[in-house]
């Protein structure tokens, strides 16, 4: 059964409270806080520790959600997990 958004925040919501305070903070207050989905979300997960946010969707996440704002992003997709697997590829060489 494949991970849902629920699943998908929760891991978000982990990776986002193991940032260091300075990173967590700066992407927390950055403009534009928002998720980014690979498709419309029926109910829009919750992430722990934030307000709740607004969605964009971006098909080329393929599945999971990120964290964006104008500070930067927080991957948790399988687009980002495909990338870091095909550098680590190609330095391999």
């Amino acid at each position: 059964m494949p991970p849902d958004a629920a699943g998908y925040a929760r891991r978000l919501a982990e990776a986002l409270a193991h940032l260091p305070p300075d990173r967590r903070a700066a992407l927390a207050s950055g403009a534009g806080l928002r998720l980014a989905a690979p498709a419309p979300l029926a109910e829009v997960p919750e992430v722990a520790g934030l307000p709740p946010l607004p969605v964009e969707t971006d098909p080329a996440l393929i599945a999971g959600l990120e964290l964006r704002s104008a500070n930067g992003v927080l991957h948790n997709s399988l687009a980002h997990d495909i990338g870091r697997i095909a550098e680590a590829l190609t330095h391999e060489r």
